[in-house]
């Protein structure tokens, strides 16, 4: 077990509440995470417009990025994203329904087909068109 005090609340703690940084001496950065959660906060309260400018130029300059790792992460972890989605799907129904209605409102002929198939199916009749 490693100490280290942190320089920001004088405060000697396990190496582990440290984040990391490659350019220091002992690899890990001179404030903890909790004094560096309070800066960073402060920093934010007092400038909230341009850390947001930041966020939505990232956000647009890395767009094909993002979408990537949001695929890898949706193929790898199929069953997390089940459980988000139910979850999301309770605690939204009224929403949820409103978006189906008028979604089929807006596309009948996607409605009817998938109508027709399902009923073909349960009488096993052969499907026309």
């Amino acid at each position: 077990m490693y100490l280290k005090q942190c320089n920001e609340c004088k405060i000697e703690k396990n190496i582990i509440y440290f984040s990391k940084r490659k350019i220091s001496k002992d690899g890990h950065r001179s404030k903890c995470r909790g004094c560096n959660n309070i800066r960073r906060q402060k920093k934010y309260k007092l400038n909230p417009g341009h850390i947001k400018e930041k966020s939505i130029l990232y956000y647009y300059e890395n767009v094909e990025q993002r979408k990537q790792a949001t695929s890898n992460y949706r193929k790898n972890n199929p069953e997390k994203i089940k459980i988000l989605m139910q979850k999301w799907l309770h605690e939204n129904r009224e929403h949820h329904n409103k978006r189906s209605t008028l979604w089929a409102k807006n596309h009948p002929d996607i409605v009817n087909a998938r109508v027709a198939k399902r009923s073909a199916k349960k009488s096993n009749e052969p499907l026309i068109g």
